[in-house]
């Protein structure tokens, strides 16, 4: 990616609480939104993708990976550490390809984000990930004078960052995670 004064990446957690159709909108609304400020400010913008919500979505993911990145020339895609405490770093969606098997929840297995990966990699593209509270996270009245961001997204982060496959390039939002 060229040097550029600013990246956008829409904090993308907006696309995980509508419908299907919803959540593609959100995300394909954002994507336009920031190729058009890349276009309107040549040199000083690029952006990463925002996707609608992969533990739901997993096919529209995939197609708006092809629209961002093939279209509106994204310079890579945005994801959030977990989707409603599915990892995307867990080794079971990384290291294995598990029979799809829908859960009687309706949601996608974890080994489901296997073809997102396996994408991403094709195509050589930079992943930023940017971290969400963590699963079942509750704010107590001390935090706010320690507000979730301060600590629980470096855990957040690490958490997903440990079993990261090695073949995809990743930028770790908010200065990195607690390993190294």
């Amino acid at each position: 990616m060229p040097c550029l004064e600013q990246v956008e990446a829409h904090d993308h957690t907006g696309c995980i609480f509508l419908d299907l159709e919803g959540n593609r909108g959100l995300a394909r609304g954002c994507n336009e939104y920031s190729a058009q400020v890349r276009v309107d400010h040549p040199g000083r913008f690029g952006f990463y993708a925002n996707l609608p919500n992969l533990k739901t979505d997993l096919e529209g993911s995939l197609a708006e990976v092809e629209y961002a990145l093939d279209s509106l020339k994204a310079d890579g895609v945005c994801l959030m550490t977990h989707y409603d405490g599915y990892y995307l770093g867990h080794p079971e969606s990384v290291k294995t390809f598990p029979s799809i098997v829908i859960r009687t929840d309706g949601c996608v297995p974890l080994g489901s984000f296997i073809p997102l990966w396996k994408e991403l990699d094709r195509r050589k593209t930079t992943v930023l990930i940017h971290p969400t509270p963590p699963e079942g996270y509750k704010p107590i009245p001390a935090q706010k004078y320690c507000p979730c961001p301060a600590f629980d997204f470096c855990s957040e982060t690490t958490r997903t960052a440990s079993h990261l496959p090695d073949s995809v390039d990743f930028v770790v939002a908010h200065e990195g995670d607690l390993s190294g």
